[in-house]
């Protein structure tokens, strides 16, 4: 693989801090945005000059072939869910912190990373 597909997961306002070092980075491309509000994913895109496939539903991410690797920028009581969902779907997966929040959340994610 020589460059990483990734799909932006939430596009609120912390995207912004985030998505600049994907987008400058040879290694990666992003070719997808993912947010339940459609609009803000368009705004984020024409943005930052880049023209990606836009999901409003997370499983769409997850069910296209395209994606490698998924930045998830949502609020933290999705995290634990999202991450083992993207795992199960055999995508690699950054997370912005907290991973869970619960213990038990984060075991559960310990296990399906293993």
């Amino acid at each position: 693989m020589d460059r990483v597909r990734l799909a932006i997961v939430g596009c609120g306002t912390i995207s912004r801090l985030n998505a600049p070092g994907y987008l400058v980075d040879d290694r990666c491309e992003v070719v997808a945005l993912c947010d339940p509000v459609r609009e803000r994913a368009e705004a984020r895109a024409t943005e930052w000059g880049i023209s990606p496939r836009v999901y409003t539903d997370y499983d769409d991410v997850l069910s296209d072939p395209d994606i490698d690797a998924v930045e998830l920028l949502t609020p933290t009581h999705l995290h634990a869910e999202q991450i083992i969902a993207a795992l199960n779907a055999g995508k690699h997966v950054s997370c912005q912190k907290p991973l869970a929040t619960s213990v038990e959340q984060a075991d559960r994610v310990v296990d399906a990373v293993t």
